[in-house]
């Protein structure tokens, strides 16, 4: 998951989003599709790039992969029986600080709102994926009637154990492991504190919960589904190649190669760029040839950062 500056104003007057708002849903859910696309195409020059899932980063080909999930569910929600931690199940009970009951009556003043939307597969949304489900931190609410729209106090009282791709704060919060393509917590497990019950808020954002929200979300979203495994494991391995070549010949071609792995419309872009901050040379390079990695790392990250702009994720918080 890596961040989609959405909805972007650079597209409030775009021609798909107009005819979506005009005549929802009946004629405007290609629209949509292709209005949501925009806001990583628009990064590409070439104007190939596939339409990509915000959650799992797969590319998305053909009408009968596409989805659009509400990321507020409209429909009554379901009750989240637990989170499975690699291969191991953790029931819900045993996480206090996880509000795991159902949202009731679903977000229904949101069902039309683009800002609710977000582009997903399949696997992510359906097949045992997100779907209803919207778990809260404990000590918080569900929004109320007609609060959100248009992502106006979005927030209120409710704090989403679920990372939204949309908010750049929840997108640093994921990694790719090099060992064998799995997302992971940036953070590592922690217990919360002694007290955190007297006032759970105050510690909605301690690196103990970044990593529960984490885990949720690889649960929730089915990122560690075995497809979404391979296409990381190819693009990582891939992307350790093209760094390699462009090390040795940092020319136009090869430059461009690898940065358009990295960049924000390549499916499993994170992969990408856990693949060059991850990158080491031999034990037997010279301190020359190290300080020489880390101005490349730098110069990638800075052209990055600069492309996408404050919001961007790249390097991981």
């Amino acid at each position: 998951m890596v961040n989609i500056p959405y909805p972007h104003s650079s597209l409030d007057s775009d021609t798909d989003l107009l005819l979506f708002l005009a005549n929802p849903p009946i004629l405007g859910w290609t629209s949509l599709f292709n209005y949501g696309r925009k806001h990583t195409s628009r990064f590409d020059a070439s104007g190939k790039s596939p339409y990509k899932c915000w959650y799992s980063e797969a590319p998305l080909y053909g009408n009968h992969a596409k989805s659009i999930d509400h990321f507020r569910p409209k429909n009554s929600g379901d009750s989240l029986k637990g989170i499975l931690i690699g291969s191991d199940w953790l029931p819900i009970n045993d996480v206090p600080q996880c509000q795991a009951w159902p949202v009731t009556k679903g977000y229904t003043w949101l069902e039309y709102d683009h800002f609710n939307y977000r582009l997903s597969s399949p696997n992510s949304n359906y097949s045992g994926g997100k779907h209803n489900f919207f778990p809260i931190f404990l000590g918080t609410s569900h929004l109320g009637f007609g609060q959100g729209i248009k992502g106006i106090n979005i927030h209120g009282n409710e704090f989403p154990l679920l990372l939204d791709p949309v908010n750049p704060l929840d997108c640093g919060l994921l990694k790719v492991d090099q060992k064998d393509g799995r997302i992971i917590p940036l953070y590592p497990r922690a217990n919360p504190p002694a007290n955190w019950m007297s006032n759970p808020i105050n510690h909605y954002s301690s690196d103990w919960m970044k990593w529960l929200r984490a885990e949720v979300s690889i649960h929730l979203y089915k990122l560690n589904h075995e497809d979404f495994i391979r296409g990381r494991q190819i693009v990582y391995g891939d992307t350790v190649k093209f760094f390699k070549a462009y090390l040795a010949d940092p020319n136009a071609e090869r430059k461009e190669t690898l940065f358009t792995a990295i960049r924000i419309f390549s499916p499993f872009c994170l992969a990408a760029r856990c693949a060059v901050l991850d990158f080491q040379l031999s034990p037997l390079a010279n301190a020359s040839e190290k300080q020489e990695l880390k101005v490349h790392k730098h110069l990638i990250i800075d052209q990055i950062r600069k492309e996408e702009g404050p919001d961007s994720t790249f390097p991981l918080i």
